[in-house]
């Protein structure tokens, strides 16, 4: 179902408050066109692309919920009115059924409830004890939420953090938790020595290119190019 509006987070200022008034219109009119015709842009400017990326991630949960109340809205409207056709359809069978049960033998029908309610004791009795396990999809489901708290619950700020979020989607969360905790320490570690920019560019271009891992060497290949704001080195001695 088309959508006539589209959310714009208060997180998005976080992630636009470095870009020119140029950029941030480029920036906006790429976002219109995701929304509106489905049209993914063709940044050149890296700035532009990891900015849009972040954004990118909130547009599409957004719409998925969306698209998935309205799912459910819709069967549940076909379901409700499938339901009233089918009682008003077997009306005079269940009243047909009820006539034939108030005739039948009081000594039969005692012994028969008598009968059943054993069953179904023993049945309950045996039952008390058993706990369905989870289908695989609900087993999915909640490791991805466990998975989320971590990444939420770390140090790292907003920016890093939706990276990561992507690339966890990106691998299918197909990660042990101990997994997890490796990948945010290792994070936390190159964006100390190498920057938020840096890291998140990385992450980036690993799934640009279908990497199967993060390239973390390629941090030291651009570490000129991606030095964090308030360090400074001789590069001359060097």
């Amino acid at each position: 179902m088309a959508r006539k509006a589209f959310l714009i987070h208060h997180d998005f200022r976080e992630q636009v408050e470095d870009l020119s008034n140029e950029q941030l219109g480029e920036l906006f009119r790429a976002i219109l066109n995701y929304e509106i015709d489905n049209k993914l842009p063709l940044f050149t400017d890296k700035e532009l692309k990891i900015a849009f990326k972040f954004i990118k991630i909130n547009l599409d949960s957004t719409n998925q919920k969306y698209e998935e109340i309205c799912e459910k809205r819709k069967r549940a409207g076909a379901i409700g009115g499938k339901q009233r056709v089918a009682n008003q359809a077997n009306a005079s069978k269940d009243k047909q059924r009820v006539a034939n049960q108030a005739n039948t033998n009081t000594n039969t029908n005692t012994s028969t409830n008598t009968n059943n309610d054993n069953k179904k004791e023993s049945i309950k009795e045996k039952g008390d004890g058993e706990v369905n396990s989870p289908t695989p999809l609900e087993q999915k489901k909640d490791k991805k939420t466990e998975y989320i708290k971590l990444v939420q619950a770390s140090n790292l700020s907003t920016k890093v953090q939706e990276q990561i979020l992507e690339w966890l989607e990106y691998k299918k969360w197909k990660y042990a938790e101990v997994g997890i905790k490796s990948l945010l320490t290792t994070v936390a570690k190159n964006v100390e020595k190498y920057g938020e920019t840096a890291v998140c560019a990385v992450i980036v271009e690993s799934m640009g290119n279908m990497w199967q891992g993060i390239c973390w060497d390629k941090l030291d290949k651009k570490e000129l190019k991606y030095e964090p704001k308030g360090i400074q080195r001789d590069y001359d001695a060097e």
